[in-house]
């Protein structure tokens, strides 16, 4: 199985429907999608469906100040990570990650 996995490219394994909100989603209902969709990431697209930016779980328990309510109303662009990294080619060999 960790053989397979090894040599399985990323397209195969990401999901074709991932969850996407724009910048100015309220981070309230942003952590309600991901819980309500079972997701641990959320992408963030502007106005013309061009990546701006991830918001992960790590996210939601490092940068999000939780001591009273008023972060369920931030929008998510204040919190995400902006313009992550992407790739979109595999790698030449499995042993490449080894």
């Amino acid at each position: 199985m960790i053989e397979e996995l090894a040599t399985t490219p990323v397209s195969n394994l990401a999901r074709p429907d991932p969850l996407s909100v724009t910048p100015d989603t309220p981070l309230g209902e942003v952590v309600e999608q991901m819980r309500d969709q079972k997701r641990g990431a959320v992408v963030i697209a502007d106005g013309e469906g061009k990546l701006a930016g991830i918001f992960t779980e790590r996210d939601l328990m490092l940068r999000v100040d939780h001591a009273t309510n008023a972060w369920r109303k931030q929008p998510i662009s204040s919190v995400m990570t902006s313009t992550p990294r992407t790739s979109n080619r595999a790698p030449r060999s499995p042993r490449r990650f080894a």
